[in-house]
């Protein structure tokens, strides 16, 4: 082996040795002046390690584990957290820690909730003492969009839950066919007080139109009455000076007439006294009278007990009693009638009742109507708003991707200075080949866009198209082993720029590269490190697998 070959692969050792040894000394370097909590939470919602920890919006340190540890101590917070917390970020007892997320697709943090003093004063806490390190404390519910999901369900259900109680009220055939009876009934109702209501008026305005026609009539019969008494009373005085006369004067002409009557009179009297004695004499009506006579007696004896037994009844104290109550309720209620008939006839007779009653009763009909209206538009309202819902779900579900993976690569390149890529690969779905990558080129330098989309072409080989750095390029992907992929990315097309790059896996965190540059053109050979820094939840499995 000649020397220039064992030169390169030392260079290649001590490179690699490097940059481990900088990445290592700035991890160890970035927790120095930090101190350690764990917070244990019922649901992370997919928190990764390296998230930052904020407090009024400031990063005041970073997750740096985040695993199932469940504690007696923290019954249904089964998820530990481990937090990096800068030594000047002090949090006391009255701190609450939650997971949140800022956006719709952002990225989770653990963020630090601190009451202020009017909210501590209203709620009559106290800030408490300064948490020390290594503490074990319980953390909050998910807030912000960690939560949206949880909340779009719980509003999914509350309008299912109502549309299917406003279904089951109005669209139930008996309570249809009992509004439709209850409307009826109203508008025959309507109908018929309307009716009385117009019969009633008739009937007064006939009774005023009878005493304002017949009032001249009464007043002439009134007066015909007086004027008749009048004329009476003279003609009684006439008679009363008359017969004067005639007792003082002699017997006129008229006065033997009068006698030859009376005498005629008394010959009629006496004929009808013989005929009733012949009826006496007759021997069946004599035996009609001691019948009849018999049924008197008998009769006069009922009637007798009849008053004994009137008389022992209104004698009794008890029956009289009841009977002046009866007579006192009878008047009472009498009284009562009566009024109840005047305050009836007031209100029928008014005009502005009965017109307030017909409007009562056709509003009550429109409110009806309009109720059956509102509630018809509320269940499409609900059903709109159930659907827009799901959709909305759905396009959320669509654009947050089932994994991220977030890798930081350092590559240093001959003739050229150290050069850092960050990349960040979307997956939707269980296929592995099927991701968006979406970076940059030239971190901190001369940084440019990495949009590519990743397809699979066989059981260990995947294809990318997209922008390599701006440009458009093709790359094809090969995996070796669990551990060792290579690459091959034809980009550029101006510059007919062909990269060749491997990995080798060290561990979950940290991959080696190595490669060439310019392939068959310049031939400039690299060597770097690659670093996982964020891996998102992986997909559920599904049934049956």
């Amino acid at each position: 082996m000649s020397v220039e070959v064992k030169v390169g692969i030392l260079f290649f050792l001590i490179a690699i040795l490097a940059v481990a040894a900088g990445l290592f000394l700035t991890e160890i370097t970035g927790r120095l002046g930090t101190y350690q909590l764990v917070v244990h939470f019922k649901d992370t919602k997919g928190l990764a390690t390296a998230a930052d920890v904020l407090l009024a919006g400031v990063s005041i340190g970073k997750v740096i584990s985040v695993e199932l540890s469940p504690d007696p101590k923290f019954p249904d917070h089964p998820v530990a957290v481990t937090l990096a917390l800068r030594k000047n970020a002090a949090l006391f007892e009255s701190d609450k820690l939650v997971v949140d997320q800022g956006t719709l697709l952002g990225d989770k943090y653990v963020a630090v909730k601190r009451p202020s003093q009017r909210e501590m004063a209203s709620q009559g806490i106290r800030r408490g003492q300064r948490i020390a390190a290594n503490t074990h404390l319980a953390g909050g519910s998910a807030a912000g969009f960690a939560d949206l999901s949880e909340e779009m369900a719980n509003l999914i259900a509350e309008a299912r839950e109502s549309i299917t109680a406003v279904r089951l009220t109005y669209a139930s055939p008996e309570i249809r066919e009992s509004i439709a009876l209850f409307l009826s009934n109203v508008t025959q109702a309507s109908g018929q007080f309307h009716a009385i209501s117009t019969n009633t008026l008739n009937l007064i305005a006939t009774l005023n139109r009878v005493v304002e026609v017949n009032q001249a009539s009464v007043t002439r019969t009134v007066g015909n009455i007086e004027t008749a008494s009048g004329e009476i009373k003279a003609t009684v005085q006439q008679v009363r000076e008359a017969i004067n006369s005639i007792a003082a004067g002699p017997i006129p002409t008229q006065l033997l007439l009068m006698v030859a009557n009376l005498r005629k009179t008394s010959e009629d009297v006496r004929a009808s006294t013989e005929a009733i004695r012949g009826m006496i004499c007759d021997t069946q009506n004599q035996e009609r009278a001691q019948s009849l006579l018999a049924d008197m007696a008998k009769t006069a004896k009922d009637v007798s007990e009849i008053a004994a037994s009137m008389k022992e009844l209104t004698t009794d104290e008890q029956v009289q009693s009841n009977v002046k109550a009866t007579l006192e309720n009878l008047k009472i209620t009498t009284d009562n009638l009566r009024e109840v008939t005047e305050a009836t006839r007031q209100i029928m007779t008014s005009k502005e009742n009965l017109e307030a009653i017909n409007a009562t009763i056709a509003n009550l009909q429109t409110m009806s109507a309009q109720g059956v209206a509102v509630t018809q538009k509320a269940d499409e309202a609900l059903d709109r708003v159930d659907r827009t819902m799901t959709e909305l779900g759905q396009v959320t579900s669509s654009l947050t991707p089932d994994q991220t993976i977030g890798t930081v690569r350092l590559e240093a390149v001959r003739g050229e200075s150290l050069r850092a890529d960050l990349n960040f690969d979307l997956r939707y779905g269980p296929d592995p080949y099927s991701f968006w990558r979406v970076g940059v080129r030239g971190l901190g330098a001369n940084e440019t866009l990495n949009l590519q989309r990743g397809m699979g072409l066989g059981k260990d080989a995947w294809m990318r198209a997209g922008i390599f750095g701006n440009r458009p390029g093709v790359a094809v992907d090969y995996r070796l082993s669990p551990s060792g992929v290579v690459e091959l990315e034809a980009w550029h097309p101006g510059r007919n720029q062909l990269d060749l790059r491997t990995y080798w896996k060290l561990d979950s965190h940290y991959t080696v590269t190595a490669g060439i540059e310019r392939f068959l053109m310049d031939n400039d050979p690299f060597i770097g490190l690659q670093r996982a820094i964020y891996t998102g939840p992986k997909p559920a499995p599904k049934a049956g697998e």
